[in-house]
């Protein structure tokens, strides 16, 4: 159930367009409802249905939208259809492109119809994008589709239109963050303000405050650290907080507490990132929402000591055995599991197999769901061989779990089997969409040299991670006497310590997660590290001078 505590990004929404024969609700009628049901950023669901209207569709419909007269005449009528799509909407925040137009239509024929739900709480995202991004200047959805190059684009049909409105939201979730909005009760109120404060006075509390990457520590008081946050420019940043504006209850309640504000600087963005996590779990204040406690995050578990392992998610990294991750969808992961199960016919149950000692096979093998090693109907090699395709999807590999779900996916829609179809290729988005993740997590645990890819006038940003963690960020230039120092530094960090591993706790995780991210969404070029630090600096210059985003 979504309710006003619910986070925004736990939260069920229904992204819904309709296709009308004008433009007045009382005297026109539906002739297409489109809908897309989202938890969070995540598509999950579509609705889509044509309505009968029982008139003719104006000819300037017909083509603005192509739905013809022929194309609704055997459609159900509006009676039929809405109960349905009220089936489908639940207690879900319904959400809609000017959103008045589309729930007055709705209200309207739920009124007519006898149906007494549809009152949902609703946002509309053409205010949301008004207010969040009060530069675009046109607010058209298919200008707010190119402004956030989503891909799809509005096109007069309803499930179209919907499908692009839902990632226009999506973006628009993230957004909100960065206002300091995080469950649907703050943003109707954000949104609907009904009153405004004036804080200016306290904008002398940032004059102190560097132009450089940070964090900040705002205290109330007694001293309390209340709220901790991280910036590219600590100055700009904080005075952002006491300019006029719509601000959520939450953010009011804090910027009335707020006495006095420390900062600590880090010289660059990702330490920023770093020390802010760190502080927030140390001090948990108060007016931080998010990141209080380490999160324990999915892992795909494999125990390659067992003859048939099974393998599983996990939520603790724990006892022997393989674990791949960490992620950060675990709806996803689990999905795609299930089904790479299911499609290679692993051990589906927890029962021990031990040699010599053969069962009749049980439920799962009959209904071909499992290869039946527990009644010798597979050998282990051959085993191990389909178990190989699932762990290398999980550890960044995921080729040959793609191939075959493409295959199966085709076999199922040449046979017809839409539903098999259906799930194999919600499972192909899944893959694709943790296939980064796996790649940026595969290569943030190995021992490498990150180039960021930015003018830093003469010098290069390298970040310099071993094991999943960061251990060094250097502004170097590329003169002998720095290269000499970046090169001990090297030897230091890779050299003195050979044969690194990780050692998984909560915090290295929940590290290797934002440096995983970080990297993944910058223009970043990744370099091994060579067989010495000399070795290593002229991989480094190479790579430099290849690039032209890096070289000086």
């Amino acid at each position: 159930m979504t309710v006003n505590g619910t986070p925004l990004d736990e939260a069920t929404y229904v992204i819904v367009d309709l296709e009308t024969t004008g433009l007045e609700h009382r005297a026109e009628k539906i002739i297409e409802i489109g809908a897309v049901k989202m938890v969070g950023s995540r598509a999950v669901a579509t609705f889509e249905h044509l309505v009968n209207p029982n008139r003719l569709i104006p000819p300037k419909i017909v083509k603005l939208t192509g739905i013809t007269n022929m194309m609704t005449a055997d459609a159900p009528v509006i009676d039929e259809v809405l109960p349905g799509f009220a089936r489908f909407a639940g207690d879900a925040v319904l959400v809609a492109h000017n959103a008045h137009f589309d729930m007055s239509f709705l209200k309207t024929a739920a009124r007519e119809t006898g149906l007494k739900t549809l009152r949902n709480r609703y946002f509309d995202t053409k205010l949301i994008a008004q207010r969040l991004k009060p530069t675009i200047g046109f607010y058209r959805l298919a200008n707010l589709a190119r402004y956030f190059n989503v891909t799809h684009r509005p096109n007069h049909r309803a499930l179209s239109d919907a499908l692009a409105t839902a990632e226009v939201f999506a973006k628009l979730l993230e957004s909100m963050e960065a206002y300091g909005i995080n469950t649907v009760e703050e943003a109707s109120r954000f949104f609907y303000p009904k009153t405004r404060h004036d804080f200016g006075d306290k904008k002398q509390l940032a004059q102190n405050l560097p132009d450089s990457s940070g964090v900040y520590l705002m205290k109330d008081k007694y001293s309390q650290v209340i709220y901790v946050g991280k910036a590219v420019d600590l100055n700009k940043r904080v005075r952002s907080y006491f300019y006029s504006g719509p601000r959520t209850e939450r953010q009011l309640s804090l910027l009335s507490e707020i006495h006095t504000i420390d900062h600590i600087k880090t010289g660059t963005e990702i330490g920023a990132l770093l020390l802010e996590s760190k502080l927030i779990k140390s001090f948990k204040p108060a007016y931080n929402v998010l990141g209080k406690g380490y999160r324990h995050r999915p892992f795909v578990h494999i125990d390659f000591d067992d003859l048939f392992p099974t393998p599983k998610l996990v939520r603790r990294v724990e006892g022997r055995g393989f674990h791949y991750g960490p992620f950060s969808n675990a709806s996803d992961v689990e999905l795609l599991l299930e089904v790479a199960k299911d499609l290679y016919r692993l051990k589906q149950c927890d029962h021990a197999i031990r040699p010599g000692k053969l069962k009749e096979p049980c439920f799962y093998f009959q209904v071909k769901r499992c290869c039946g090693p527990c009644g010798g109907k597979i050998t282990t090699s051959e085993y191990r061989k389909r178990l190989t395709a699932v762990a290398e999807a999980f550890d960044g590999r995921p080729e040959q779990l793609r191939d075959e779900l493409v295959k199966r996916r085709a076999a199922a829609s040449n046979k017809l089997y839409f539903e098999r179809a259906a799930l194999l290729n919600r499972s192909l988005q899944s893959l694709e969409s943790t296939a980064k993740i796996l790649e940026g997590i595969r290569n943030t645990k190995a021992n490498l040299a990150f180039l960021l890819a930015e003018s830093l006038n003469d010098k290069t940003r390298i970040y310099l991670v071993a094991a999943g963690q960061l251990k060094s960020c250097v502004d170097t230039r590329h003169d002998a006497k720095s290269l000499a120092k970046l090169e001990r530094k090297i030897a230091r960090i890779y050299f003195a310590e050979p044969n690194r591993t990780i050692d998984i706790d909560l915090e290295k995780i929940e590290n290797l997660s934002l440096l995983t991210s970080y990297f993944n969404k910058r223009n970043i070029v990744k370099v091994n590290i060579g067989v010495s630090p000399a070795a290593t600096i002229d991989v480094l210059l190479s790579a430099i001078s290849s690039s032209p985003k890096i070289a000086p």
